[in-house]
C-alpha cells in the first residue's frame, strides 16, 4: 500500500507541473513571453486623498471681504477673535446667550455696520468656515460679549476698541449699593445712563450728564437732593463728583430695580404744584418692531410701555422728558397715552434725539458728548460746554422754553438722526427748566403812559395819576430819569420781595424783564447763570462769582426767592439811578 501511495503523489506532482508550464506557454506576457520581448510594466492605481487649504485668519478676512462687501468694507468698524471658534462655541449678544452656535471650526468676525451711533444699531456676526471658506452672516443688533477680546482691524475699529477699553477705566469692578434717602421736594430731577457694562458705557454718557446736572444746579437753582442720578453700577472712576464741590453726585446704580424705586419715591413726595424733570443718555433698542423701544440700563433693559407706567405715577403740574438713546422716538407713544386725560396732572412735554426706527449718535464734531443733548443742553445753559454763548430764545422773552431748546438742538443736529417733541395738551412744551413757586409774586401794576412827575408835600414824587409809585425827596432831577426810563421800557409793574420792609425791588414789562438799553444808564452787567445763595459774613448775599450783588441781612428765605425771580426773568443788568446812593433801582436784560 505505501508503494502505491507513493505513485499517486509522483502522479499527481507530474501533472501539476504540466499544468504550469501550458500555463506558462499560453498565456501572452506572462513567464516565458518575457523572454521574447521588453518586460512591459503596468502601474499601480492609487487611491484619491482630498486635500483642502486650511485659511487662515487674513485669508479668512479677504473672503468676508469679497463675498459679503464686494471686496470694500468701507466705512464700517471690523474685528476679529484671533482664536479659532471650535464646533459648540457659543458667541452670546446683549439681547441672547445663544446668539450664534458654532457648527464647524470657524473664524469669528464682527462688523459694526453704524460706528459712532449709540447701541442698539445694525451690525454683523460673521462665522468663515476654516476648511471650506463658507461665509455665515448673522444679524445683531449690539457688539458680542466678548467684543473687548476681539482684534480690531481697520481704522474704525481701532477707534472704537480704544473708546471701548476708555470705558472700562471709568467703573469700578464692585457695584455699589446705597440706602434710599429721598427728601420731600417741590421739584426733581432723574438722571439716568445704564451703559449695559464697562466696555459700552462711554464716556460720552458721563460728560452729557455732568453737563446737565451742572445747568440744574448752576442756572436753574436746582440742589443735590432735587437731583437724583442712576449711573452705572453706581460707581465712577476716579470720583463721581460732578460740579467738583468734593461729594459724590451719584445716587444710585441704573437698574430697573433702583429706577421703580425713585419712581415711586418721587411719586410720593413731589407737591401736585411740583415739576418733574426725566433725563436719559446712553443706548437704547427696538424690540419687536414699531414703537416698541426701550432704554438700556446696567445689564438689563426697560421697555418703554414699562417705563411710561412708572412715569404716570408722577402727578404734578409739570413733566419734562429727554432721551437721548437710539430709538427714543418710540418712547414718546406710551409715555404720553398712558398718562392720565386730559393730561394736565402733569402737563407732560417729551424730546427724543431720534425716531421710533432710527438710531441715535455721538457728536461728529463737538468732542465727547451726544449730538442732540449736547445741543439741547447748550440751548437751556445758555453756554456750551466750553463756554461759548448760545442764543435759543427765538421769542426774546428771556427764557429757552422745550420747544424752543428742541428747536435749537435740532437745527444744530448734523447726524442722520430727527429728534422728535410731542405733548399730550396744548403748552405743555411752553414751560422751562426753572421750576416758578406756586404761588403769586407781590406785583402792583401802573400805566407807564399816565406817568408824571409831581411834586406832594415838598417831595418829589413819580405817580400814575393819583397813586404814586415811588419818591425821590428834593431831587427833582431823579424823578425826571426815572419818569424817563419807565416810560422808555413801557415798565407796568412795580413788584417786591418781603414788604412791607422788601429788601428787594424789580420792575417788569407785561410780566417780563425789560430789555435793551436807553443809551445812558448806570449799570452793571452780571451773569444769571453764575449767581449763588451764600453767606459771607454772617449776611446773605447773592453773588456772581467773587462779587456781591444783593444783601438781605439774615433772611436768607428773601435771598433765594429774590435768586429764583433773578433766574425767572434772566435779569443781567443792575441798574441804577443816582449813585452812590441810589434813588431808584432796576433791572434789565
Amino acid at each position: 500500500m505505501k508503494q502505491k501511495s507513493q505513485g499517486r503523489w509522483k502522479t499527481t506532482l507530474t501533472l501539476a507541473f504540466g499544468a504550469f508550464f501550458v500555463l506558462m506557454f499560453a498565456a501572452p506576457g506572462i513567464g516565458m513571453a518575457a523572454q521574447v520581448g521588453p518586460v512591459k510594466v503596468i502601474p499601480q492605481v492609487q487611491p484619491r486623498v482630498q486635500v483642502t487649504a486650511q485659511l487662515s485668519l487674513d485669508a479668512a478676512k479677504k473672503t468676508m471681504i469679497t463675498k459679503i462687501y464686494k471686496g470694500k468694507i468701507g466705512k464700517r468698524a471690523l474685528y476679529a477673535n484671533p482664536t479659532l471658534k471650535q464646533v459648540g462655541t457659543k458667541i452670546a449678544s446683549w439681547q441672547n446667550p445663544n446668539h450664534v452656535v458654532v457648527s464647524k471650526p470657524s473664524w469669528f468676525f464682527f462688523v459694526d455696520e453704524q460706528p459712532g451711533a449709540n447701541w442698539e444699531h445694525k451690525a454683523s456676526y460673521i462665522l468663515v468656515d476654516k476648511a471650506s471658506g463658507e461665509v455665515k452672516r448673522i444679524p445683531a443688533m449690539s457688539p458680542p460679549v466678548e467684543a473687548l477680546e476681539l482684534k480690531p482691524l481697520n481704522k474704525k475699529a481701532t477707534t472704537e476698541m480704544q473708546l471701548m477699553k476708555a470705558s472700562t477705566k471709568l467703573t469700578l469692578a464692585k457695584m455699589k449699593i446705597r440706602p434710599f434717602k429721598l427728601p420731600k421736594r417741590e421739584k426733581y430731577a432723574v438722571l439716568i445712563c445704564g451703559g449695559w457694562n464697562s466696555g459700552s458705557n462711554y464716556a460720552r454718557y458721563w460728560n452729557d450728564l455732568q453737563f446737565i446736572f451742572k445747568t440744574l444746579k448752576q442756572k436753574y437753582g436746582y440742589t443735590d437732593t432735587e437731583i437724583i442720578v442712576l449711573y452705572a453700577n453706581g460707581t465712577h472712576s476716579p470720583n463721581g463728583d460732578f460740579d467738583g464741590n468734593g461729594s459724590d453726585d451719584i445716587d444710585y446704580a441704573a437698574t430697573k430695580a433702583n429706577l421703580t424705586t425713585v419712581f415711586n419715591t418721587v411719586a410720593n413726595n413731589i407737591s401736585a404744584s411740583g415739576k418733574f424733570f426725566f433725563y436719559a443718555t446712553n443706548h437704547g433698542g427696538d424690540e419687536d418692531g414699531a414703537h416698541k423701544s426701550n432704554l438700556t440700563l446696567w445689564g438689563e433693559n426697560i421697555k418703554d410701555y414699562e417705563f411710561a407706567n412708572l412715569a404716570k405715577k408722577v402727578e404734578c403740574a409739570e413733566a419734562i422728558y429727554v432721551f437721548e438713546q437710539c430709538f427714543s422716538g418710540g418712547m414718546m407713544d406710551d409715555l404720553l397715552n398712558t398718562q392720565s386725560r386730559p393730561c394736565t396732572k402733569p402737563k407732560v412735554c417729551v424730546m427724543t434725539a431720534a425716531r421710533h426706527d432710527e438710531v441715535s449718535w455721538g457728536c461728529d464734531t463737538e468732542g465727547q458728548y451726544d449730538e442732540y443733548v449736547y445741543h439741547w443742553t447748550s440751548a437751556v445753559n445758555g453756554k456750551t460746554p466750553g463756554g461759548a454763548n448760545v442764543n435759543a430764545d427765538s421769542n426774546g422773552d428771556g427764557k429757552v422754553s422745550m420747544t424752543e431748546a428742541h428747536n435749537y438742538a435740532k437745527s444744530k443736529d448734523s447726524r442722520d438722526e430727527h429728534p422728535v417733541i410731542g405733548s399730550c395738551v396744548s403748552g405743555a412744551c411752553d414751560t422751562t427748566l426753572f421750576f416758578e413757586k406756586p404761588g403769586k409774586e407781590d406785583c402792583l401794576s401802573f400805566n407807564p403812559t399816565n406817568v408824571s412827575v409831581v411834586k406832594k408835600n415838598n417831595r418829589w414824587k413819580v405817580v400814575d395819576g393819583s397813586h404814586w409809585l415811588f419818591d425821590f425827596g428834593n431831587n427833582k432831577s431823579e424823578a425826571v430819569t426815572t419818569s424817563k426810563i419807565i416810560k422808555h421800557y413801557g415798565m407796568n409793574q412795580s413788584c417786591y420781595v418781603g414788604r412791607p420792609d422788601p429788601s428787594f425791588k424789580y420792575l417788569l414789562v407785561n410780566g417780563k424783564a425789560p430789555a435793551g438799553a436807553t443809551g445812558k444808564e448806570d449799570c452793571i452787567k452780571f451773569n444769571p447763570g453764575n449767581i449763588q445763595v451764600k453767606k459771607i459774613n454772617n449776611s446773605w448775599k447773592i453773588v456772581d462769582g467773587s462779587s456781591w450783588l444783593f444783601d438781605f441781612g439774615n433772611n436768607k428765605s428773601e435771598a433765594v426767592e429774590t435768586y429764583n425771580i433773578i433766574k425767572k426773568y434772566g435779569f443781567s443788568y443792575s441798574c441804577y439811578v443816582g449813585r452812590p446812593d441810589p434813588s431808584f433801582k432796576y433791572l434789565r436784560k
